[in-house]
């Protein structure tokens, strides 16, 4: 046998990961293939929040500095070009993921690592706004450090929105996820729970 050092104990475990009998015989016929699975390595999650339903979302409405119910203080020319005409459809209530940026990464490899649950929406960051509208504390983070949302432009295009606070007011832009200078650890991450 090649692999002698093997014991009755471990050859049984082998069979039961692979799903018994039935499994194994898949496995040798090729049916079934095995695959390596990756622990995520960017982000730890480190809550939740849950946001109530919204009406049609008109960007241009709500994204201004002169604001009466959130305090921004600037909005960069790229989401000014990409974001500011986009009306969002009514959307339900739902659980946006809060994960923290381990350690510097690219966009890229941070939304391989969420997955499907990737994309969020200018209302939730609206409604995250409307819970922390002049920099108090709250699920957003004001120490400067970035909050990051990946928002699909009216074309369909993934950018990375992203707010802070800068002590006079939410900062806001959109930048290419093909950029590559990437994130800082420290930085928030939002997606969808689901």
């Amino acid at each position: 046998m090649k692999y002698g050092e093997l014991n009755l104990g471990q050859i049984e475990a082998i069979v039961n990961k692979l799903g018994g009998m039935e499994g194994v015989q898949q496995f040798l016929s090729g049916t079934l293939v095995v695959a390596k699975t990756t622990a995520f390595a960017l982000l730890e999650r480190v809550g939740i929040v849950n946001l109530s339903d919204i009406g049609k979302f008109v960007s241009r409405e709500h994204f201004t500095i002169d604001n009466k119910e959130v305090k921004i203080a600037w909005i960069g020319d790229n989401f000014r070009n990409n974001f500011l005409s986009k009306v969002e459809e009514a959307q339900a209530k739902t659980t946006l993921c809060i994960s923290k940026l381990k350690k510097s990464s690219l966009d890229a490899l941070i939304m391989i690592e969420l997955g499907s649950v990737t994309e969020t929406t200018l209302a939730n960051i609206w409604q995250m706004f409307k819970k922390q509208p002049n920099g108090e504390s709250g699920k957003l983070l004001i120490d400067g450090h970035a909050n990051i949302f990946y928002v699909c432009d009216a074309k369909g295009v993934f950018w990375a929105v992203r707010v802070y606070w800068d002590g006079d007011g939410w900062d806001v832009n959109a930048l290419s996820v093909e950029d590559s200078d990437g994130w800082c650890g420290g930085n928030l991450v939002f997606s969808r729970n689901s």
